[in-house]
């Protein structure tokens, strides 16, 4: 699954199964080019719960650093 624009990400988000390791991918790949994208996040940390629950802890720590200190430069 390759995600090259805004319409084929909302189509993946709408249709996204969380158990699924190439949209786990997807995301990733997302998330190297645009380490911001919350939504993505959400999402990833979803799936890396469903796939890698032993990945899961350290994900939300790095999740939770990224969004606090972006959040703070508002």
């Amino acid at each position: 699954m390759v995600i090259k624009d805004p319409i084929s990400l909302f189509k993946t988000l709408d249709t996204f199964d969380f158990s699924s390791k190439k949209e786990l991918e997807a995301l990733e790949n997302v998330l190297k080019v645009y380490p911001d994208f919350h939504l993505v996040r959400t999402y990833f940390l979803k799936a890396v719960q469903e796939l890698k629950p032993e990945a899961f802890d350290k994900q939300l720590s790095h999740i939770a650093i990224a969004t606090s200190v972006s959040y703070t430069h508002l």
